[in-house]
């Protein structure tokens, strides 16, 4: 290791994720004991109109104006459903070949501290507490979102192969810190670990059992998409499906979109969300999502840029990194996260 610290990155840098998933597939637990996919239905509603006015008068209004007639996307578990079963495959892969593309200046050199940071992070504490905390985002589950707060009960397991290597009551496991991991935590934790250091392929199955307050045909929440400005006129909200069928039920004015499911992304965001140690936390506040500079939509902030404590700051410095500090930790992170650490040379 040598004490080589750079000015800027190179004009191409880039850093794949070494992590690869599916999407959280929804379905129904029905009474026999088999499970049926959740659809998302396309519908009309007659809803109210809740918003302020821009101005603000007590003047009287027509039914038109009360009223607020929407196109919004449902999804609900089936009739006969005791719970939702949802299901995601996740594989982690060598850290060593996450750098998939660098040139420019000082390529070379950061390269070479590039390969020295992740060869002393294979054996460090702070890779196994990485490990450790990503096994924990799947073990409390959650990448469920809002699924988990209606939840009566949540079991995960998760196996590989036909070995199981964890299972945990999601809901006695905390959302808001790290540490005292059950021994399920620690044997997943293992695994992942051992695929970031490159000692095997891990390709992990990962099913939630969830129960709800109540049984039957209640609502469930998959992702919603986003939608531009070009939306149709009262459209309220378009859904994640998968497997969209080519023709329409016969329903009337309601559409089969297809199967629900929480996309890759959301599932990814929640797992990664590990990062405790950002400029600010001294008063224990939740942790937030690995990002190059600490982006949190929930706050509308950057707990990292101008501080000298984000992801291009610490990756000109790998050389100098002291691995078991919190920079370290969180750099080890990022680079599990992946992300684009180019610099212009102008």
């Amino acid at each position: 290791m040598t004490d080589l610290t750079f000015p800027k990155l190179p004009a191409v840098m880039a850093v794949q994720r070494s992590y690869m998933l599916s999407d959280a597939i929804m379905f129904s637990m029905l009474k026999d004991g088999t499970t049926k996919p959740v659809d998302v239905i396309r519908h009309g509603v007659r809803a109210t109109n809740n918003s302020k006015p821009k101005n603000n008068t007590n003047k009287e209004v027509n039914e038109n104006e009360v009223r607020n007639l929407q196109v919004t996307d449902t999804a609900k578990l089936d009739v006969d459903a005791e719970g939702m079963q949802v299901e995601f495959t996740i594989s982690f892969t060598d850290l060593a070949n996450s750098l998939s593309a660098i040139a420019g200046k000082n390529d070379k050199e950061v390269k070479e501290s590039f390969e020295n940071f992740v060869e002393r992070a294979k054996g460090s504490d702070s890779l196994t507490e990485i490990a450790r905390r990503y096994a924990r985002n799947i073990l409390n589950g959650r990448w469920l979102w809002r699924n988990r707060q209606y939840a009566n009960t949540v079991e995960i397991s998760v196996s590989e192969g036909d070995q199981l290597v964890a299972k945990e009551d999601a809901l006695n496991i905390s959302l808001m810190s790290f540490g005292d991991y059950s021994e399920g935590e620690k044997a997943l934790g293992e695994r992942i670990a051992e695929g970031l250091k490159g000692e095997a392929l891990i390709k992990l199955a990962v099913v939630a059992r969830v129960e709800f307050l109540a049984n039957g045909a209640v609502e469930v929440f998959p992702s919603q998409n986003y939608l531009t400005k070009n939306k149709p006129s009262g459209f309220a909200r378009s859904l994640y499906a998968l497997k969209r069928p080519t023709k329409s039920s016969d329903t009337g004015d309601m559409e089969l979109m297809g199967i629900a499911a929480i996309r890759d992304q959301k599932v990814a965001n929640a797992i990664r969300t590990v990062d405790t140690w950002y400029p600010g936390n001294e008063d224990v506040k939740p942790p937030i999502a690995v990002e190059i500079f600490g982006a949190n939509i929930g706050e509308q902030k950057f707990f990292r840029k101008g501080c000298k404590k984000d992801g291009f700051h610490f990756m000109c410095r790998l050389n100098v990194l002291d691995l078991e500090s919190d920079d370290a930790k969180f750099m080890i992170a990022c680079l599990v996260r992946g992300g684009v650490y180019a610099e212009s040379e102008k």
